[in-house]
């Protein structure tokens, strides 16, 4: 990074990695207000905002019964008084049809396929769609609704912002659909540690930003957020001044009925003269130790239930010189057969792992680390003793490996997914994010035979982090792709390593990597357990056993050629 870059500290204006919408300091409220009436999110409200120059436009969304995207701040009792909509829920389900019957504020309202068409029309405007209205399972349908409503344009669905009510909403959004800037709503009742958690929350996952009603917020709440590496927005503000004080603060954004551009003074950006390399430089240091300090919190949070055992475990392999003498092994006699090479890769490996608990298997190369861990994924099985795994294994290892050459990327994704047991539903709610996080562009309805390797590993690993496991076995040869993509696949593990519930096996050599992620380690040579303990304590066994490891490894080759 250059020497001008702004040092990481409370003064950085967070997020600033990117043009988001948060670099236009108006957003207008539900399309803006017209005459003094509010809440309209419809076209005359649009096209009035678009004309005082404001770049950023939030839409309320809502979901019909029959499944179809309308923009619309809802219909429960209060917005049906906001709005002066004349229907009662007596009447029957508030459908498409129905609602497009509707007047709000004598105005009629706006569709989804018009919105479309305007983002179309208006490339240099951001777009904020609010969900905060909806339960967390009709977000999940929204999502998918928006997605399919905007013709899955990815330029279109990079310009959104998508805003959200809680966590739980967020997750089932996400569960559809990886949108690219998320935002959470802060509520007036939150006290000062609730929102620190939830900013800690918001660091760890994909989420940009937060907005908090105008008149809650403060110093102390914004220096948090900044602190943070996020982005702040005020909304219910329609008064100027406030609104430039707020700014002064360091908030990002207003989100106001009434006001425009020309009504802000503009607050100098300490980023603008660094490159959208250095900006995602400068956000992905700053989010990793915020991420730190939470998987600091998370390796106090492990209960007792045990969800990984190994009981006297063994598994030995046979090493032969060639391929027919495999197959002849098969009918030679047991005398014959004590001539071959036998490998112990597990010998006599025991332990218990438990729910929540991040554990790193330390070892040099051929210890036996993938060999357990293959057990636990079930792709392997023991030769003696048993293992024992309660919970939903989503496995990082061999990322290529179960793919059809023959089938496309997105034929894959199905064949893959019914093979885990997966229902066509649940696999079409995941479809969309694989494809997304994959960013194989046209690729993903190619054959998977002109794919080159990395494009098969990501879209391995597309699948993989798309999942919601109970349960994350993590092997160190994640070199997928270009280095911006190598550091969205380690965001996404920190997301999911992140939640207290998730239980984490991570393979690695790196010391570095360990301590970030793990509270225990436990060191193999040969397939023994060597040492089992705390993260640091391990990582000191390894590394002043390391010599003495890696000599055993060579005598044990010597051993075995004589």
């Amino acid at each position: 990074m250059s020497s001008n870059a702004p040092e990481i500290s409370s003064q950085s204006l967070a997020g600033a990695h990117i043009s988001t919408l948060y670099d236009e300091p108006i957003a207008a409220r539900a399309c803006g207000a017209v005459d003094g009436k509010q809440y309209l999110n419809n076209e005359v409200a649009l096209e009035h905002s678009l004309a005082r120059g404001v770049k950023a436009i939030e839409v309320d969304v809502s979901l019909t019964a029959d499944n179809k995207v309308v923009c619309s701040y809802g219909w429960f009792a209060n917005a049906r008084k906001i709005l002066g909509l004349n229907w009662d829920p007596a009447q029957g389900p508030m459908t498409e049809a129905v609602f497009l019957k509707q007047k709000v504020h004598g105005q009629a309202p706006m569709t989804f396929e018009t919105l479309y068409r305007h983002m179309k029309a208006n490339p240099d405007v951001w777009w904020m769609l609010d969900f905060g209205k909806l339960g967390k399972e009709n977000a999940t349908h929204l999502a998918t609704a928006v997605v399919e409503g905007l013709h899955k344009d990815k330029d279109l669905l990079s310009r959104l912002l998508i805003q959200v009510r809680n966590a739980s909403m967020y997750r089932g959004v996400d569960r559809a659909f990886h949108f690219s800037h998320y935002q959470i709503m802060m509520w007036p009742r939150e006290r000062i540690d609730g929102i620190g958690r939830l900013i800690t929350y918001c660091a760890d996952y994909n989420i940009e930003g937060l907005a908090i009603e105008a008149s809650q917020c403060t110093k102390e709440i914004v220096e948090m957020v900044r602190k943070a590496g996020l982005k702040l927005q005020c909304f219910a503000l329609d008064d100027a001044e406030r609104a430039n004080e707020l700014l002064s603060y360091g908030v990002n954004s207003v989100c106001s009925f009434e006001l425009a551009p020309s009504d802000i003074t503009p607050v100098p950006d300490p980023f603008a003269d660094l490159t959208e390399e250095q900006r995602w430089e400068h956000l992905n240091k700053l989010r990793s130790t915020i991420g730190k300090e939470r998987l600091a919190q998370r390796k106090t949070a492990i209960s007792d239930e045990v969800v990984v055992e190994f009981d006297h475990v063994y598994k030995s392999y046979n090493l032969y010189k060639s391929d027919r003498e495999r197959l002849l092994s098969l009918f030679w006699s047991k005398k014959k057969r004590e001539g071959i090479t036998r490998i112990d890769a597990n010998n006599d490996l025991s332990f218990q792992i438990r729910r929540g608990e991040g554990v790193a298997f330390l070892g040099h190369n051929g210890a036996g680390k993938s060999t357990a861990l293959k057990m636990i994924t079930g792709v392997l099985f023991p030769n003696q003793g048993t293992v024992t795994v309660n919970g939903e294994v989503s496995a990082l290892l061999e990322l290529r490996a179960g793919f059809n050459s023959n089938l496309t990327g997105r034929e894959n994704i199905y064949m893959r997914g019914y093979a885990m047991g997966l229902t066509e539903e649940q696999i079409k709610l995941m479809e969309p994010k694989v494809v997304e996080f994959a960013d194989l562009g046209r690729y993903i309805d190619q054959p998977l035979r002109n794919y080159s390797s990395g494009m098969k590993a990501r879209l391995g690993f597309g699948f993989a982090v798309s999942t919601d496991p109970e349960i994350l076995v993590v092997d160190e040869a994640l070199s997928v792709g270009d280095k911006k993509f190598k550091q969205k696949c380690m965001q996404r593990i920190r997301q999911i390593m992140a939640d207290n519930d998730v239980t984490v096996l991570f393979v690695t050599h790196s010391s570095t990597a360990a301590r970030e992620f793990c509270s225990r380690g436990i060191v193999l040579d040969h397939g023994t357990k060597m040492f089992d303990g705390t993260i640091n304590e391990a990582i000191a066994f390894y590394e002043a056993s390391q010599g003495l490891l890696a000599e055993g490894a060579k005598e044990s080759v010597k051993g075995e050629g004589k």
